[in-house]
């Protein structure tokens, strides 16, 4: 187990932010083939009527369906950014919009036990040289008691109601390197530290040309 340096993490805002880790929140997947399932009574609260499965999904499926979808249980991050930090943001759109609580959502990716692991490749994780896997080292402080990674193969829409049990979340530093490993992943490409200038040599720190500030 490598605990994790205090900078690492933050104290928790007053609502769900980009980098909040929680504990207890469902990971899904849809199986295939899918099994739909339809309501004897549309009409009725979800979870109220009775629900049986469709003999044949060549049935025409409707825009919005129940589908059967395996399940467990374990801790997420939350990817998507928020007001608090953003001026464009996506965790608080659906209040600006005026949504009801019950149909906001954000973007979650699974973490994972470093152990499970075999040593190599625990250790390409923690060096961070394997671009799907970002590693979040141990903080018993916050009840994260071993080192883990978030697997950024998995990144879903999941509703904020079931976003509730926050135990921490990460420092700036530690956002900006999620960022670096988020790009990485996405374009099979690293950002340099650094690039020199062609005509005058003048070495240019590659951060210096992201803006920190909402430019819309």
């Amino acid at each position: 187990m490598m605990e994790a340096r205090p900078e690492f993490f933050a104290p928790l805002g007053d609502r769900l932010s980009q980098g909040d880790i929680l504990r207890s929140v469902p990971w899904g997947l849809v199986d295939a083939p899918i099994t739909v399932f339809r309501p004897d009574d549309r009409s009725k609260p979800i979870g109220k009527g009775k629900y049986a499965p469709l003999a044949s999904v060549e049935t025409p499926l409707r825009d919005k369906e129940f589908v059967l979808a395996k399940a467990s249980f374990g801790p997420v991050i939350v990817l998507w950014h928020d007001c608090q930090l953003w001026h464009d943001c996506q965790i608080d759109k659906f209040l600006e919009q005026n949504k009801p609580l019950e149909k906001w959502f954000t973007g979650v990716a699974p973490l994972l036990p470093l152990d499970r692991l075999d040593s190599k490749s625990a250790q390409f994780v923690i060096e961070g040289r394997r671009r799907a896997f970002f590693f979040v080292p141990a903080y018993p402080a916050i009840g994260l008691n071993d080192s883990m990674y978030v697997d950024l193969r998995h990144i879903w829409p999941i509703k904020q109601a079931l976003l509730t049990e926050r135990i921490g979340t990460l420092s700036p530093a530690a956002r900006e390197a999620l960022y670096a490993h988020l790009f990485m992943f996405l374009t099979q490409r690293e950002i340099l530290n650094e690039l020199k200038c062609g005509k005058c040599g003048n070495v240019i720190q590659t951060r210096d040309a992201f803006s920190a500030e909402n430019d819309a």
